[in-house]
């Protein structure tokens, strides 16, 4: 069975479906293929009762299961505790059949009351094919859902202030996506679009009355002009990043075969050498120093999804946007930045440990070292280590981005390798490492479809955050739990 959180329930799901199979007293290898196994069983069984339903039940099947699963980028994909009021009353019928399978289960939230409802069993998500087809055909719909979730959770949770309304494009995005899927949102969700909208619409109105004033003001504005362009070239100045000297050295890049939580992206394990010092990034970039980017080269700047921006680190922008902001600041002082390269990142994460991560192999102290979202596996925690643990940072709700340097660094002193935000770098995607070539350089040609991500994110558990992980997102793609930090050779 292995040690993965969800195993235990999956074992009491495939003994029932044995015991619903005996013969007489036994239970047999022929009942037990049948069921397909200890991964296919949970499969198998939720086709069968798929294919009972009628095309409008199975479209609500659909419905329900894809707002019980939080989607990874270039991470697992997990299952997420719903309230039932999220689920519309006209699917209760189908729910409770899934329900009484066995396949969902309902609860209590124990600090709100609310009923809630989640999936019985990870297995379900990792083995079920036509749920993972769904998944996919949905991506980017679900990662702009759970985005919108953060954010109207937010707006909630601060007496629906008005500052956490949506905004400039995300606010188109929403009204995109409400026109495309709005049978898919919660009244909730509709609720905070259609205010954010509103919101809009007002201030629109109030520019308008604004416009006849400026008439009356043009004069006194031409006379403080002058100066206001000076402070704007003064505000227009790059901030220099933090950078640390990494010194040359070898390792192995990589996962081990016997990484349970290892994908086959990160094998075989190789040595690389890093023949040169260069320079890192000590923290990741931030909206402070990329707001000045912007500003200079009058390009819209990033939503900070309303979790303010400043010393956190700048998201919802793109590799292209990443590789632009250092071809900038390059121009801009004379010296010349860069995305780093996989192999540097790794090497730099890993600060010259063997462990799947820089502070050890116990994902317990993962939140005195890294930004991640730990309640979901506590559980997990406790069952492994036998202990009950209440780390300093760990989120308990809606996660988010931390300002940097808000944990503690690796050996190198670099901040948030692991956790916060992926981190764009310079490669392109390949699947896995196999006959990849010892020059890394040979990895970072134009034009690829995919670019590689490295370090996971705030969306993370502590267990999935690691040294070796490695995503992928296209060059122009922008999410909000994806930034990046810099590099420059050392002369």
């Amino acid at each position: 069975m292995g040690e993965e959180p969800g195993n235990l329930p999956l074992l009491e799901f495939v003994l029932t479906s044995l015991w619903d199979r005996r013969q007489g007293g036994e239970l047999l290898h022929e009942a037990y293929d049948h069921i397909g196994g200890m991964q296919g069983a949970i499969a198998k069984r939720a086709d069968e009762i798929y294919d009972t339903l009628n095309r409008d039940q199975q479209a609500a099947v659909r419905r329900i299961l894809l707002q019980l699963i939080r989607p990874g980028a270039g991470s697992e994909d997990t299952r997420r505790r719903a309230a039932l009021k999220e689920i519309g009353k006209e699917a209760h019928q189908v729910l409770g059949e899934l329900a009484q399978q066995r396949l969902l289960v309902t609860g209590r939230d124990e600090s709100s009351g609310e009923e809630t409802v989640e999936v019985a069993h990870e297995a379900l998500i990792q083995h079920w094919k036509r749920l993972r087809d769904w998944l996919e055909e949905d991506r980017d719909f679900l990662m702009w859902r759970h985005r919108l979730q953060a954010a109207c959770a937010e707006w909630q949770r601060t007496g629906h202030d008005s500052g956490a309304l949506l905004r400039g494009a995300p606010l188109a995005e929403a009204e995109r996506w409400v026109s495309e899927r709005q049978g898919d949102l919660t009244d909730d969700e509709r609720g905070f679009i259609g205010e954010s909208v509103r919101s809009r619409n007002r201030k629109r109105g109030l520019l308008w009355m604004g416009a006849a004033a400026a008439v009356i003001v043009s004069a006194a504005i031409a006379i403080w002009q002058y100066t206001e362009v000076q402070r704007l070239q003064l505000e227009r100045r790059p901030i220099l990043p933090e950078m640390v000297e990494i010194p040359p050295g070898s390792f192995v890049m990589g996962s081990a075969e016997g990484e349970t939580e290892a994908y086959a992206a990160e094998r075989p394990p190789r040595e690389i050498t890093i023949e040169k010092p260069f320079k890192i990034g000590k923290f990741e970039v931030t909206f402070f120093e990329y707001d000045k980017f912007a500003l200079a080269t009058e390009r819209r700047p990033p939503s900070d999804q309303g979790w303010g921006g400043g010393k956190r680190p700048v998201i919802n922008l793109s590799w292209e946007d990443a590789r632009d902001y250092a071809k900038w600041l390059s121009e801009q002082t004379g010296q010349r930045y860069r995305l780093p390269t996989e192999a540097e990142w790794e090497y730099a994460a890993r600060a010259k440990t063997i462990t799947r991560r820089y502070w050890s192999d116990d994902p317990a102290r993962a939140c005195n070292y890294a930004n991640v979202f730990d309640r979901k596996n506590e559980a997990y925690l406790k069952s492994k280590y036998g202990i009950t643990w209440e780390p300093h940072g760990c989120k308990d709700d809606f996660p988010e981005t931390a300002p940097v340097g808000s944990f503690e660094p690796n050996d190198f002193m670099l901040h948030d390798m692991l956790g916060n935000v992926w981190e764009w770098v310079q490669d392109c995607w390949h699947d896995n490492y196999g006959g990849a070539p010892d020059d890394q350089t040979a990895w970072e040609e134009e034009g690829c479809d995919q670019r590689v991500i490295r370090g996971g994110s705030w969306f993370d558990l502590p267990r999935g955050v690691r040294s070796a992980d490695r995503g992928r997102d296209p060059p122009d793609g922008r999410i909000g739990n994806i930034g990046f930090r810099l590099a420059q050779d050392v002369d």
